[in-house]
């Protein structure tokens, strides 16, 4: 029964995913409409630029800066500011 157990953890730990961006472009295709734009399915959005669209469920509460500028971005009001998109603050 142990080794069921520890198996069904261990195939429910292997199934979840990481949380990515397959294309460097995502953050900007996002900006543009990619993640709205019905010409794509779901499934590719989700494939090609989870991050950027949103599409990304977690129950960890880890997190990690993608860019080495965000520290000089937050303090300058770059997370606030409303002329930005949420893709582009969770860059």
């Amino acid at each position: 029964m142990l080794r069921f157990v520890l198996f069904a953890i261990g195939a429910f730990a292997m199934t979840e995913a990481v949380c990515t961006n397959a294309y460097s472009s995502c953050t900007s295709w996002a900006a543009n409409g990619f993640c709205t734009n019905s010409f794509y399915t779901a499934a590719q959005r989700t494939s090609y630029c989870a991050l950027s669209c949103g599409a990304c469920t977690t129950s960890s509460t880890s997190c990690s800066d993608l860019n080495s500028n965000c520290a000089t971005w937050v303090a300058n009001g770059f997370c606030t500011n409303t002329a930005y998109t949420s893709a582009q603050v969770g860059f």
